[in-house]
């Protein structure tokens, strides 16, 4: 009896899409937005309210964690390669306290997340902050625009990706823009964009990201 050999099956050629986690924190109602090098992949808000049945001095943690919980729980479902998020406006109301400290869960369920599954992208996991002031700029072309100018540029600057997708609040709004930086600076630094096509104002705001 001959055998017949076994033909070794064809590695796969689909490509995977990078894919960006932009992250918006807040104790009350944090945005996230995930986004691959086409468009939005996914989008929401986690809100969370203090129980105010009963004097709990744990509220606040548990507040954190059911934050950041299902945030580390989509960088593991979705494939997540790069992290981007706000970074602390110094001097805004409540900084030393609770964003402080939510901020600080979350860099440490990342670090346990990282370590404990011994990801290979141990630094493109590792947040990139980005200044309200630039993100700013990077959206509306200023970057002492107000809140609700955010919103507007965006749908006038990205109608065809933005036509299936709905915000429920600014936060929602804010994380899509972070994410959005993310996408035009990995681009730009892979050359998959000319930085010389983009316009001046969002060439300065990239500045140093790409």
């Amino acid at each position: 009896m001959i055998k017949k050999k076994r033909r070794n099956p064809k590695p796969s050629t689909t490509k995977v899409l990078l894919r960006i986690l932009g992250i918006d924190l807040s104790i009350t109602s944090t945005g996230y937005c995930i986004m691959d090098m086409k468009g939005v992949v996914k989008i929401g808000s986690i809100k969370t309210k203090p129980n105010k049945a009963s004097f709990d001095p744990w509220d606040d943690q548990s507040r954190y964690i059911r934050v950041v919980k299902p945030l580390i729980g989509f960088i593991d479902a979705y494939k997540i390669q790069k992290i981007f998020i706000e970074a602390p406006a110094f001097g805004a109301f409540d900084m030393s306290g609770r964003q402080a400290m939510l901020r600080g869960v979350f860099m440490q369920e990342l670090y346990e997340y990282v370590h404990g599954h011994r990801a290979k992208n141990i630094v493109g996991l590792y947040p990139v902050n980005i200044a309200p002031t630039k993100l700013k700029k990077f959206i509306t072309g200023t970057g002492t625009a107000k809140k609700n100018l955010m919103g507007e540029s965006i749908r006038r600057r990205f109608p065809i990706e933005l036509q299936n997708v709905s915000f429920t609040n600014d936060d929602e709004i804010d994380a899509y823009c972070l994410a959005k930086f993310g996408q035009v600076s990995i681009l730009v630094s892979t050359g998959k964009v000319d930085i010389k096509t983009l316009p001046k104002f969002q060439q300065q705001a990239l500045k140093g990201f790409y």
